[in-house]
């Protein structure tokens, strides 16, 4: 038997020894791995850019083959070529001085009529490069009118933005819409008219003392755009929703409650933000989007109970022996009471309190959003536009003279809407009006040069078509000195224009298909055609209650910084222009003093 000489060393040496090889075996193994997933990553990578690369060029390829079949179809219309579609979520959140053609290109080139300045037919193609269809942009009422026309083969863009809390008048097409506007219509009447007008007046008398207004003969700074969005807040929550709104009421009780005025003050501006957050962002814990999502909620919970009760009210009057449906509806004040009332009365072809609560929604911003913003830059221009406003206030007071002014003075005071229809012309809340073409057709328009001849535009299934609010009212062709604030370029029409009354019970102030554009009867500014605003009257007593109220007591002047001057101060709000559903400015601050000192 052999025995080494030394075991324990050998041993070890040999275990070391193997233990050195493993290690080596390993360390190349590892290495032969790592070699061999480099390689396949690198192989990856290179087949995935080849891959890419053969993506690329074939989206490339793609996109290209569709801009070529797009120029067949221009037919002498320009086209301006962009990244990305000027009017998309993309354009919206990038910055605004980032793209050339973003979301408010309408309102960036609005002056001179420039976007249409080498375009004929008042109208021009967008083509983005990167993803997304064409647009069509124009300005050109005939083809406005085509857009809007019943059968027309533009229908309304689904966004999502405007039926958070249910299908309405302004998101619903077709048949529901017919339905939606034969059982809305109605709430809006003489009746209703009468009451904006009286409840303007008792909230401008609120306002006065609650501001502190009444016992002074100036007020240096006010913000005018907070003052006409409350008001325009509590019109559409009286008269619309008959709530009970109270000037000074704080966002939140001392038991932590908030105020329903609060809730749709909140709800109103922020649908921009809840139109595009995903369900599940509002899990996230994020203050910001925990207090929308509450308000939301609350105005939902507080619009169910409210129906509940409207309909318990008008059922236990229907029930009293002799009661008469006519009559009864007709004593109804606030919209929300003859949308539950139609209900009842009529059956199955109603609304449901979903449809209930959507149009209220659709009231509360559109009503109040728009009436608001346009309230605030006619008194800016006003501001601004001394002689404008002394020529406005001789005329208020040769209608009203020293006495209250009351409804039945809306029709003579026509001056005071004119100033209102000025400022929506210059500064419209609703810049564009958005469709989508569902099939191939062909839009034909009186050529320029040759009024009884056509041209056409090719319009293929898909086309957006953005009708241009802001280019439309800075045609030259249709208003001379198009950047001035002019008011009386409304009253010219006037005499010529058949005369309709709102004071009275007639189809009156209808906008007019007949009318020209620059007429008071056919202005725009509310759409156009069967899709015209439903509360466009709604708005107008408003403006012309709350303009006659402010400006026989107060004159309004620009609340200068040291040093600033008139020039600086309008290009500095004019230039704020921001789009979030509506064209929105920042804040006006104005100086107001007393007519008739104390």
């Amino acid at each position: 038997m052999l025995v080494p000489e030394n075991p324990r060393i050998l041993c070890y040496g040999t275990t070391i020894r193997d233990r050195i090889i493993s290690a080596t075996m390993i360390r190349q193994l590892i290495d032969t791995v790592l070699i061999g997933a480099c390689r396949f990553i690198i192989a990856a990578i290179a087949m995935l850019a080849i891959l890419g690369t053969v993506f690329l060029l074939g989206y490339i390829a793609h996109r290209s083959r569709i801009f070529i079949q797009n120029t067949l179809l221009l037919n002498g219309v320009p086209r301006i070529t962009t990244f990305i579609p000027p009017v998309s979520l993309l354009s919206f959140f990038l910055p605004r001085g980032l793209l050339k053609y973003g979301i408010l290109m309408a309102w960036d080139y609005r002056e001179n009529f420039s976007l249409y300045k080498n375009a004929p037919l008042k109208t021009i193609i967008s083509e983005p490069l990167s993803f997304g269809g064409r647009a069509i942009f124009t300005a050109n009422l005939a083809v406005m009118r085509q857009a809007l026309a019943t059968g027309s083969l533009f229908r309304k863009v689904d966004t999502g933005l405007l039926d958070p809390l249910g299908a309405n008048l302004l998101t619903t097409e077709g048949e529901i819409w017919r339905r939606h506007r034969r059982i809305a219509a109605p709430a809006f009447n003489h009746r209703t008219y009468q009451n904006v007008w009286d409840t303007t007046a008792d909230v401008y008398d609120e306002m006065s003392k609650k501001e502190g207004w009444t016992n002074v003969n100036e007020v240096r700074d006010v913000n005018i755009n907070e003052i006409t969005h409350k008001l325009a807040l509590f019109l559409i929550a009286i008269v619309g929703f008959g709530l009970p709104m109270k000037w000074d009421t704080p966002a939140y009780d001392e038991n932590g409650r908030r105020s329903i005025q609060s809730i749709v003050f909140d709800v109103s501006a922020t649908v921009m933000i809840r139109g595009t957050l995903p369900k599940w962002a509002y899990s996230l814990g994020i203050k910001q989007f925990n207090d929308i999502d509450e308000a939301y909620k609350g105005f939902e919970k507080y619009m169910v109970e409210r129906i509940a009760e409207r309909d318990s009210e008008l059922r236990k009057i229907y029930s009293l022996d002799g009661q008469d449906s006519e009559e009864l509806a007709d004593s109804i004040k606030d919209v929300l009471g003859r949308l539950v009332n139609s209900r009842i009365t009529e059956g199955k072809l109603t609304m449901t309190d979903e449809e209930i609560i959507g149009n209220c929604f659709i009231f509360a911003f559109a009503g109040h959003e728009t009436t608001a913003i346009t309230l605030g830059v006619t008194l800016a221009e006003l501001a601004l536009n001394t002689e404008v406003q002394d020529w406005l206030y001789n005329e208020i007071i040769k209608v009203i003279g020293d006495r209250t002014p009351v409804f039945e003075d809306f029709d003579s005071l026509d001056c005071v809407q004119a100033c209102f229809l000025e400022g929506l012309r210059l500064y419209p809340a609703a810049p564009f009006m958005f469709r989508s073409a569902i099939q191939d057709h062909v839009i034909s328009v009186p050529s320029p040069t040759a009024p009884n001849k056509k041209e056409d535009i090719y319009v293929k299934k898909g086309d957006a078509i953005l009708l241009d609010l802001v280019g439309s009212f800075h045609d030259p062709e249709l208003y001379v000195n198009a950047e001035e604030f002019y008011p009386r370029r409304w009253l010219d029409s006037v005499k010529t224009e058949k005369q309709t009354s709102i004071t009275e019970d007639k189809d009156a102030g209808e906008i007019s298909g007949l009318s020209p554009a620059t007429s008071m009867n056919g202005f725009v500014g509310f759409s156009l055609g069967p899709r015209t605003c439903i509360g466009h009257k709604f708005a107008k007593v408003e403006a012309v209650a709350f303009l006659t109220y402010l400006l026989k007591d107060w004159k309004v002047e620009p609340a200068l910084k040291q040093g600033e001057t008139k020039e600086e101060w309008k290009r500095k709000f004019v230039s704020s222009a921001t789009l979030n559903v509506t064209l929105r400015f920042d804040d006006v601050h104005l100086k107001l003093s007393r007519r008739k000192s104390f």
